[in-house]
């Protein structure tokens, strides 16, 4: 049998909308300019360059707004995802671009004595990118924050508070705690890891 999305993708076509070309916004909002730009061309742009962009903005409105713009857009500059733009549909992101989306998204936030689960939120990340998002994941865990990562990256696994070693193998093989403590005395010990 067909999945859901394919069962329902039989009954669509896809179309670019001939009169906004895609853009997904009315005339009158496309019309509407911010200093020599229009809303079109500002969700086009990468995070990083509409950061850059807003910085050149002052006023009265600007100074009320700026600070938020700044706070998100940096937060998600700096978990490495500043080559997206405001246009991209949250279904076309890779599931590590969704859970740095999030990750960033919880900064913000005053929420405390969560729990927080990633797996693998380095992969693909250039290691300067991985060592932003590390930071993060710290000033989460500052907040009064539990955060657990799933890792296979040796210089991230060297960052942690403390490490869980499972295995002693992969799949069947494994499932048993095979070290725990900090890097330094997981290194110590006689896993697999440990020998990585």
């Amino acid at each position: 049998g067909l999945k859901a999305n394919e069962y329902d993708a039989q009954f669509f076509d896809k179309h670019r909308c001939r009169s906004c070309g895609g853009a997904r916004l009315n005339a009158r909002t496309r019309s509407a300019m911010l200093a020599g730009c229009s809303i079109v061309d500002l969700v086009l742009m990468e995070l990083s360059d509409l950061r850059v962009w807003l910085q050149a903005l002052s006023g009265p409105v600007a100074e009320a707004l700026l600070p938020q713009l700044n706070r998100s857009l940096g937060a998600l500059c700096d978990v490495g995802l500043g080559y997206l733009n405001l246009s991209r549909a949250i279904g076309t992101l890779s599931g590590g671009e969704s859970q740095r989306l999030k990750i960033a998204r919880q900064l913000g936030s005053s929420l405390t004595e969560l729990i927080y689960i990633l797996d693998e939120p380095t992969r693909g990340l250039h290691p300067c990118d991985a060592l932003k998002l590390v930071a993060i994941l710290r000033q989460l865990r500052d907040k009064g924050n539990s955060v657990f990562v799933v890792e296979h990256d040796l210089e991230i696994m060297r960052l942690a508070d403390y490490l869980i070693d499972i295995g002693p193998g992969a799949g069947k093989a494994g499932g048993r705690i095979v070290g725990q403590g900090s890097p330094e005395v997981v290194q110590g010990m006689s896993s697999p890891t440990a020998h990585y």
